[in-house]
């Protein structure tokens, strides 16, 4: 079992995430695609800081392989 620090995370292209990493994501509910920063990785979610936008806070989380790291 991997301990927080080093939980090796793959994004849908198969990249790895790494905290900071600015994503691409879909909200949920809803089909345009968003962009924000990985504050967090566990074993299977990414918590992703960004504005607010329709209702809803400004931190979604994700499994790895439902966001795109921009490159």
């Amino acid at each position: 079992m991997s301990t927080k620090e080093n939980v090796k995370a793959k994004d849908f292209f198969d990249n790895d995430i790494v905290i900071g990493d600015t994503v691409a994501f879909m909200q949920k509910g809803y089909r345009t695609l968003k962009t924000g920063v990985v504050k967090k990785i566990t074993e299977k979610m990414v918590f992703i800081a960004h504005k607010r936008f329709n209702v809803g806070g400004t931190e979604t989380k994700q499994k790895h392989n439902q966001v795109i790291v921009k490159r």
